[in-house]
């Protein structure tokens, strides 16, 4: 009895994304797969869009790459679907950054992971994005897999 309705409350944000975390072999592999992971709100903060580094700011416009990643921003902004890691994501046209996921950035404001949504949120004019940092994610992944580690510990005793 006991156990059925522990297994039944909901686990929080953090536990799902220890439990993400754990599906990845590295913390690498975890922060450049778990952008766009509804579940980082629960640890996302809000910066400035101007103070945040994107390579996407320092492109030329005569660069056909440009092209392509200022149509997928615009695309964002209008509110057209958008393919991420094979997933089409509807979203409607832009007006908050509360609509987007959360963007994962360095320890310097340099984007990691969110280009596309950083570039669409400053095209929008939006003031603020919601952002992770590597460090938060690489914090998870360690005390996910530290428990693992525990836990096969005492399997071996």
């Amino acid at each position: 009895m006991i156990r059925e309705i522990l297994e039944s409350i909901e686990e929080p944000e953090t536990d799902s994304l220890e439990k993400e975390a754990r599906k990845y072999k590295t913390a690498e592999e975890f922060v450049k797969n778990i952008s766009d992971n509804k579940n980082l709100d629960s640890i996302a903060s809000y910066k400035k869009v101007d103070n945040i580094n994107s390579f996407l700011s320092n492109r030329n416009f005569k660069d056909v790459m440009w092209k392509e990643d200022l149509d997928l921003a615009k695309g964002f902004v209008r509110g057209d679907s958008q393919m991420s890691n094979g997933k089409e994501i509807k979203i409607k046209k832009l007006t908050n950054s509360s609509q987007l996921p959360a963007i994962v950035i360095d320890d310097f404001n340099k984007v990691i992971e969110g280009n596309h949504r950083w570039l669409a949120a400053k095209l929008a004019g939006l003031k603020d994005i919601k952002t992770v940092t590597k460090a938060q994610l690489i914090d998870i992944y360690n005390k996910a897999t530290e428990d693992i580690d525990k836990k096969e510990a005492k399997d071996v005793r």
